[in-house]
């Protein structure tokens, strides 16, 4: 009896890796696919840096690329989490409007002990007086205790 059922064995676990199913994409499907880019007309690069020191010295910085455009608008806001209202509020904001591709804003901001932080940027692309395109960042969330 043990034989037979060995050599069943044998023969399901030889087949089950001939007979293996592929889930492979076809090679066009693939290729269709591989010009992957952001989604924006103008804006080539926004980042977004926020940081709290052990000394409560909160950090909010936003810079902006965009190609193309004839200025460029940024608010970047430093907000503190409310836990009784359950709301975010802000304790700080900076803007700047600059003419050109580049354009950055931002600034340093002594914050209390005991509670969530978060910093908010957006930018505003002008072509021609109106704004052509906008877009917003927030950073994680940090707890300065």
């Amino acid at each position: 009896m043990k034989k037979p059922f060995k050599l069943i064995l044998i023969v399901c676990l030889i087949l089950s890796t001939v007979i293996a199913p592929s889930f492979a994409l076809h090679t066009d499907v693939a290729t269709e696919s591989k010009d992957m880019h952001a989604m924006f007309d103008y804006i080539n690069i926004m980042g977004l840096y926020f940081d709290i020191s052990t000394w409560g010295k909160a950090e909010c910085d936003v810079i902006v690329t965009a190609l193309d455009a004839e200025a460029i608008g940024i608010e970047v806001e430093l907000q503190q989490y409310d836990s009784k209202n359950y709301r975010w509020k802000t304790i700080k904001s900076w803007s700047n409007y600059e003419e050109g591709i580049t354009s950055g804003a931002g600034g340093t901001y002594w914050v209390l002990k005991g509670y969530l932080y978060r910093c908010i940027g957006r930018c505003d692309i002008y072509v021609g007086g109106k704004i052509v395109e906008e877009h917003e960042m927030i950073s994680k969330c940090k707890y300065y205790d």
